[in-house]
């Protein structure tokens, strides 16, 4: 039982470093006399969900951009998010769209009378993939198994690795904890108590989406 303690003490004081994330929710019309959006310098739009009027049937966006070393005229991708879509429904993307800084983004380009709503995240391009910092809180050891609370600094989707250290200089993956997300927005982390000696935290990488 001493060495669970020990191990529960331990768990419970490992946090990340803070780093400042860059992160600003975004909601943009494309529609009426704003037919198109420019990704600020410096910044990569990620676009998670979108919803469109007079779509006849279709919603695709139009990218038009500057390709690197190429020439300085406009290259255009058109983008097709939805090959079946309904009309004014929210419509969110299996995978986050990103559309890098100097790109622009045009309404749907299936009809020229539709308004399309775009809704996501404004990144930092430095920030796209950075630490989040997270603290253990709530720690508790039943039946051999150390469960804990992680409180991460931002709301924002970030992908969780648990890693074990015996010295809390080297740390690896713990390969029998377990993360789940919690109805109020927390991490809930298990763990074995099977080292005699084990130190823990919690590595959370942001990421556009779940």
């Amino acid at each position: 039982m001493k060495m669970k303690l020990i191990t529960l003490i331990l768990a419970c004081t490992c946090t990340l470093p803070w780093t400042q994330a860059a992160v600003e929710p975004v909601s943009l019309i494309l529609g009426g006399t704003a037919l198109d959006y420019t990704v600020p310098a410096g910044k990569v739009l990620v676009i998670e969900h979108a919803m469109a009027t007079s779509s006849n049937g279709k919603l695709i966006l139009r990218r038009e951009f500057i390709l690197d070393n190429g020439p300085a005229v406009p290259t255009f991708l058109d983008i097709t998010l939805n090959n079946s879509y309904t009309d004014g429904t929210l419509y969110s993307l299996n995978r986050p769209l990103k559309i890098k800084a100097g790109s622009k983004i045009n309404r749907n380009q299936n009809t020229l009378s539709s308004t399309t709503y775009l809704f996501g995240l404004l990144v930092d391009e430095a920030d796209l993939f950075a630490a989040v910092p997270n603290e253990i809180e709530d720690g508790r050891v039943a039946a051999g198994i150390f469960s804990a609370t992680v409180q991460a600094s931002s709301a924002r989707p970030a992908r969780a690795v648990v890693e074990k250290s015996a010295d809390a200089n080297t740390y690896v993956t713990d390969g029998s904890a377990s993360v789940t997300r919690t109805d109020a927005g927390t991490l809930s982390v298990t763990s074995s108590t099977d080292d005699a000696t084990k130190l823990i935290r919690v590595n959370l990488r942001a990421r556009p989406s779940e």
